[in-house]
């Protein structure tokens, strides 16, 4: 008998799974019409959960989908971007291209990375500089050369260093960047109720609310 959680699970698994489907279905659609020159000008595609993107012939990183808004950027207006868009910023010299949920990230001929998109986790990897919402592409801080290959998963980033070592960002709810609760799991202080406590107290204060208005409700409290 499954358990609710495993239910979830599966029932999420299926809706990704639709979903990849029609973006595999988009993305015939999208370039049905190219001719042979530019069918064959396509250097590598990856596909995220609503949106596609993909590496030309040129180094040129080009995304479409429901949440790639004008100039590749992000959308919010749920119509999105039918047809590829060029990623402004990324003016040649991409090596890969990895798309996430509302994130995305290139690997440049250079060895860095740069990421662009929604950034409420640090899942860009620029320390919050540019704010929730980024684009033209940032750098990952510290990533400028030297990564040899990258991914991109729902709300983390991690990448491969030429030497070997494996440094990933953004959000670790479910300690996905592998470190610290990873290293740490009998660590008391992880599980100090006061520690839980002062961070809804934030919450609270910065909202400007009350015993009378403030509810919490949903996964993680």
């Amino acid at each position: 008998m499954l358990r609710q959680n495993d239910e979830c699970e599966m029932r999420i698994r299926r809706f990704t799974t639709a979903i990849g489907v029609g973006l595999l279905a988009l993305m015939a659609g999208v370039l049905e019409g190219a001719s042979p020159a530019e069918a064959t000008g396509i250097a590598s595609i990856s596909a995220g959960v609503t949106d596609v993107c993909l590496v030309t012939g040129d180094g040129d990183a080009e995304c479409w989908g429901q949440k790639s808004g004008p100039m590749g950027g992000p959308s919010f207006d749920g119509k999105g971007t039918p047809r590829p868009v060029k990623v402004a910023g990324l003016d040649g010299g991409v090596a890969a291209v990895a798309a996430g949920y509302w994130h995305s990230c290139a690997l440049t001929t250079g060895g860095g990375v740069k990421c662009w998109g929604v950034n409420t986790y640090g899942q860009l990897g620029d320390g919050g500089k540019c704010g929730w919402v980024c684009h033209p592409p940032v750098d990952v801080f510290g990533l400028g050369t030297g990564i040899a290959a990258f991914t991109v998963g729902y709300l983390h980033t991690c990448a491969l260093t030429t030497a070997g070592a494996v440094k990933c960002w953004g959000d670790n709810y479910y300690d996905q960047l592998g470190s610290y609760y990873s290293d740490q799991p009998d660590e008391p202080a992880l599980w100090e109720l006061d520690r839980f406590v002062e961070a809804v107290e934030q919450v609270r204060l910065a909202l400007n609310l009350d015993r009378n208005n403030f509810i919490l409700y949903g996964h993680s409290w």
